[in-house]
């Protein structure tokens, strides 16, 4: 856990109540390699190549952002010895030459038919389950993953709110009683003002059949200025609300963010974690359970580790599923039971998430079933207690 030291960044002068601005966090995102190479000058060893990072449009369209907070988080990681911060931060942030590798097939760029007909029944809806909806309430983010599976529809050039959607998606879901959970994500909800969020969250408390709310955001770490007093009130409102931030590696830890998820959960908001299984960045057991730990240490319960979504800017992410299934085999034997997050794969053709988990199942026997335990040793579990015959 570290501490946004701004000592030595261009917002060494900022007055903590503007530094704690979330307005004035967007307003001073960063698009350029000039304003990102200045704001880590103090290493001068840790550069980005300028050709990568033009205003707009940049790779395939999709711009580079990033909050003064989380490049004070690097700073400060990197003054602290974080392991890992300085390559996951420009992995998942940074433009590169690999975004160029294109997979031109002549299929659609969604992946995994959240925009077809079957899961799309209105443009802010998708889903994939009957009880279940997710509403894309705007096109912006506080920050542009490189690893996003929706750039071909998010960006700050699509405008933060389209009253039209918004109305289209109440509707449907007002009109569709199967709908008991309704997932507001985009883009990111947190990026609208507080107004237009208690109005999407009072309409949707309106409907009687939609019981449960949830908000994915990445400005819990990219932002956490955004978890102000109001805002807690407007989501506290509705019970159960559940927040789900993307946590991507340890050094996002920073007091401020653990500090916003304190104000959530103290106010009787369940938050959790999801955490995409990146190559180079959490392929990794060491940098998974530490992130998942420290995450229950602080009252976020870890939800989904997410592996590769297959779209054609990210390939360069793929981490092979063998190889996954044994870093996650690795995490369940190192990590307490809260600690360890359910392990999914997202499948195309609208086919929704499904769990993926190491087969400790090795085979039926007469007596009973054979387990493999963590530690590789072959167990049975009997039928029946006088039962040890395993062969």
């Amino acid at each position: 856990m570290n501490s946004t030291d701004r000592t030595l960044s261009p917002w060494a002068e900022i007055d903590e109540g503007t530094w704690q601005s979330w307005t004035w966090q967007l307003r001073n995102a960063l698009h350029t390699a000039s304003e990102l190479n200045a704001a880590i000058a103090s290493d001068r060893s840790l550069t980005v190549g300028p050709t990568l990072l033009p205003r707009k449009p940049t790779i395939n369209g999709f711009e580079f952002k990033v909050t003064p907070h989380m490049v004070v988080a690097l700073q400060s990681a990197l003054a602290n010895n974080v392991s890992g911060a300085w390559d996951a931060f420009t992995a998942c942030f940074v433009p590169t030459d690999n975004e160029r590798l294109r997979i031109s097939d002549g299929s659609s760029d969604d992946r995994i038919g959240e925009e077809e007909p079957i899961a799309n029944p209105v443009a802010a809806i998708s889903s994939f389950y009957h009880d279940r909806a997710l509403f894309r309430v705007t096109h912006m983010c506080p920050a542009y993953c490189r690893y996003c599976f929706r750039r071909r529809m998010v960006g700050d050039g699509e405008g933060a709110w389209n009253r039209r959607e918004i109305e289209e998606g109440l509707s449907f879901l007002a009109r569709t009683p199967t709908v008991k959970e309704v997932i507001l994500s985009g883009g990111d909800p947190l990026i609208l003002s507080d107004d237009r969020l208690r109005y999407v969250v009072e309409s949707l408390r309106a409907i009687p059949h939609v019981r449960r709310l949830r908000i994915d955001t990445k400005a819990l770490t990219m932002l956490p200025q955004r978890i102000t007093a109001n805002l807690v009130a407007i989501l506290a409102s509705v019970k159960p609300f559940y927040v789900i931030g993307h946590f991507t590696h340890p050094y996002e830890l920073t007091n401020e963010v653990l500090d916003a998820c304190a104000r959530l959960v103290d106010n009787g908001i369940v938050v959790g974690s999801h955490t995409p299984m990146l190559r180079g960045v959490t392929d990794n057991a060491d940098v998974l359970c530490d992130l998942f730990e420290r995450l229950v240490d602080h009252r976020v319960l870890p939800y989904y580790l997410i592996h590769f979504i297959p779209t054609p800017w990210t390939e360069h992410f793929r981490v092979p599923l063998e190889h996954a299934i044994e870093i996650v085999r690795d995490v369940q034997a190192r990590c307490g039971g809260l600690s360890v997050p359910a392990f999914i794969v997202y499948l195309p053709d609208a086919g929704g998430k499904v769990v993926v988990s190491p087969d400790y199942l090795v085979k039926k026997v007469s007596s009973g079933f054979v387990f493999r335990s963590h530690d590789g040793r072959e167990i049975l579990y009997p039928e029946n207690l006088g039962s040890r015959d395993s062969s």
